[in-house]
């Protein structure tokens, strides 16, 4: 992988979390720091000067000192946290934060195609659950701003982004705005993860939407929260995210 402390921060707040406990686990990986941190405060400590210099170096560059609060990262199950005592505090980077390395850094980006009338619920759930795992996912009634061009803006998202995630439920095709979206999609050779939900078995009125059906798609069997889970956790498998 390359060197992710060279990345600029994200702006997303859990993305944040993410990108620091990686940042952490790469530079104790090469050597640039220990994995087992002094914190004192918010503020890490080291007993050697030079790891010391370079954490505090990486601090200052990339994120200006505003960097996440320590319990944040072990909320998330990146530190595990022994308190010492004095207002100090042990932190051991853990196996979850090391994982991170595994990833791409800041190279999937997905989004979210659903209708409001039918998939709002579901496509909210398949955000956050992305977000959680620290992938860059779009879904307009998030990240639509009041007054934007919205037409424009969904058609950039589309084209720039890596993968697009159709919600499909029984009378999704059925808005002109969704066949738009996939035919952007389509046209520029998204990769298009179709999710089946609502009783949809593959319905399509529109010859020029047949591409899509030929894609593998996640079923989700029932309207009920397992099956909801158990479709994520196979999307999440997608994309790499295994011990979920």
């Amino acid at each position: 992988m390359g060197n992710p402390l060279k990345l600029a921060p994200p702006s997303d707040p859990i993305e944040q979390i993410h990108a620091f406990a990686q940042d952490l686990a790469y530079g104790a990986l090469t050597g640039m720091w220990t994995s087992r941190l002094v914190i004192s405060g918010n503020s890490f400590e080291f007993s050697r000067r030079s790891h010391q210099e370079a954490l505090s170096q990486y601090l200052r560059t990339k994120w200006g000192n505003q960097y996440p609060q320590i319990y944040l990262l072990a909320s998330f199950g990146y530190l595990r946290l022994d308190e010492k005592g004095n207002n100090l505090t042990d932190a051991i980077v853990t196996d979850k934060a090391f994982e991170l390395l595994r990833k791409p850094s800041g190279a999937t980006t997905i989004f979210i195609s659903y209708s409001r009338e039918e998939s709002s619920v579901l496509a909210l759930l398949v955000l956050s659950r992305l977000q959680i795992v620290g992938l860059n996912a779009f879904l307009d009634i998030q990240d639509l701003k009041p007054g934007e061009d919205w037409h424009s803006r969904l058609c950039d998202e589309v084209q720039k982004r890596d993968y697009f995630i159709s919600l499909l439920a029984p009378k999704t095709l059925k808005s002109e705005y969704v066949r738009e979206e996939i035919t952007w999609a389509l046209t520029h050779h998204r990769q298009i993860i179709p999710i089946w939900h609502n009783g949809y078995k593959g319905e399509n009125e529109n010859t020029e939407l047949a591409e899509l059906l030929k894609k593998n798609a996640i079923v989700v069997a029932r309207e009920h929260p397992i099956d909801y889970d158990n479709a994520i956790t196979n999307l999440l498998n997608f994309f790499g995210y295994t011990d979920i």
